[in-house]
């Protein structure tokens, strides 16, 4: 029996990550921020054989990720973890310049810093499983942002001169 975690699926894509794996037989624990985003996302996905639980998953929150990744363990019950699908995230928009700290810290602490909240250890993927996102990817697409925002700013000076 394979499961997936995917964070993020409230709505959007990680809504429709969430439905394509119950579709393809995956049981799926499903980060969502609200509970009525639990129920609907529960009607959704009725038709489906594979199991869909939900778990209150705000990925900032100190309290709530230790939670939801001991209810992972137990619903695991020693089984592999098949695949972690990272898909909390925002974007705070505006010219760079213009954003504050507090614009960065929070952009920061939805999209990279959520793994190191917890405590008792993100369940890891078997060995056959999938880890989509996650800290090498994170500090990877951090790095590279930054080297292009980098070259954007040269450019743009050498542009002006």
């Amino acid at each position: 029996m394979r499961w997936a975690i995917v964070t993020g699926s409230s709505t959007g894509i990680g809504e429709a990550i969430v439905l394509r794996l119950l579709q393809e037989k995956v049981n799926v624990i499903a980060g969502i921020r609200k509970p009525e985003d639990a129920e609907k996302l529960k009607e959704k996905a009725q038709n489906y054989s594979a199991q869909l639980v939900t778990v209150e998953l705000d990925v900032t929150s100190d309290e709530q990720i230790p939670a939801a990744f001991e209810k992972t363990r137990e619903l695991l019950a020693g089984e592999g973890l098949w695949a972690l699908v990272n898909n909390a995230g925002i974007v705070v928009a505006g010219p760079v310049e213009t954003l504050s700290r507090d614009d960065w810290r929070r952009q920061f602490e939805v999209n990279f810093f959520w793994y190191d909240r917890n405590e008792s250890g993100v369940p890891s993927p078997s060995p056959a499983g999938s880890c989509f996102s996650g800290w090498r990817c994170a500090s990877h697409h951090a790095r590279q942002l930054y080297r292009w925002a980098r070259a954007a700013t040269d450019d743009f000076r050498l542009y002006m001169q």
